[in-house]
């Protein structure tokens, strides 16, 4: 496992990529040429082309053809709990090849451990696109979770009950996903993978033109919520000194 650190600067969020490039430099010293290296993580988009390829082209280049390595990326969708090896084989993947030759390695990889009969993968035209969907999918969620986050803070304030409005919302088709409000956001995922379109737009494609506010407040809201949490307990409690508190029904997900 090679870790990707963010940096946690929410004014100008980084990821040390250091521990990734290291390793990737190592596969390539050590790699086959027309060995198939298929990225999983979650990266900043541009990763693969900017990052990985070049690193790899080095590496190989000193005893073989530069491009003779078959670079690909496709993430995982997995859900945590009991279903978590399910959800890995039995789940729509998506996936991109840097070069077309790369492309078809991935897809018959993939066909071997995952079920893409039942649920075919989707191929993207490039490794970055692959890696912007992964990015953007959990940004969504995130984004999601922080807009649930400011009504629920509203609704409490002037005592309606939320999930009696989101119910009566629900019974709109195209309003049927919106969220329950909830204690805060988990996990390593939803933490994080917002700030990645910044780091990717400013750090990988010099564009530091571009903004994502939505993103990055997203991640500020969601980061409160537990202080958020407590504070609705202790106002309903009246304190939490001396009190026990249980909490049922509390996981991951």
């Amino acid at each position: 496992d090679i870790n990707l650190d963010l940096v946690e600067d929410k004014q100008s969020p980084d990821v040390d990529l250091e521990g990734f490039e290291a390793g990737i430099r190592a596969i390539g010293r050590n790699m086959r040429p027309g060995t198939l290296v298929l990225i999983e993580t979650t990266v900043p988009p541009g990763t693969c082309a900017r990052v990985v390829a070049p690193s790899l082209a080095n590496e190989l280049g000193c005893r073989a053809e530069p491009d003779s390595f078959l670079l690909a990326h496709s993430f995982e969708r997995v859900m945590p709990g009991a279903d978590y090896f399910d959800s890995i084989v039995n789940f729509w993947r998506v996936y991109a090849g840097h070069t077309p030759e790369a492309a078809v390695a991935c897809r018959k990889f993939l066909e071997k451990v995952v079920n893409t009969r039942d649920f075919p993968a989707t191929e993207l035209a490039s490794t970055t696109a692959s890696e912007i969907t992964k990015v953007m999918e959990n940004s969504y969620r995130a984004v999601n979770i922080a807009f649930i986050e400011e009504w629920t803070r509203f609704a409490e304030a002037v005592k309606v009950d939320l999930f009696e409005v989101i119910d009566a919302i629900r019974k709109r088709p195209t309003h049927s996903n919106i969220m329950q409000p909830g204690f805060g956001v988990g996990g390593y995922c939803l933490t994080k993978d917002p700030l990645f379109a910044k780091i990717a737009a400013h750090r990988l494609f010099d564009r530091k033109d571009l903004s994502f506010p939505f993103c990055e407040h997203a991640v500020v809201v969601n980061d409160a919520m537990p202080q958020g949490s407590l504070q609705r307990l202790e106002h309903m409690l009246g304190g939490l000194k001396g009190k026990r508190i249980v909490l049922f029904g509390v996981s991951y997900r």
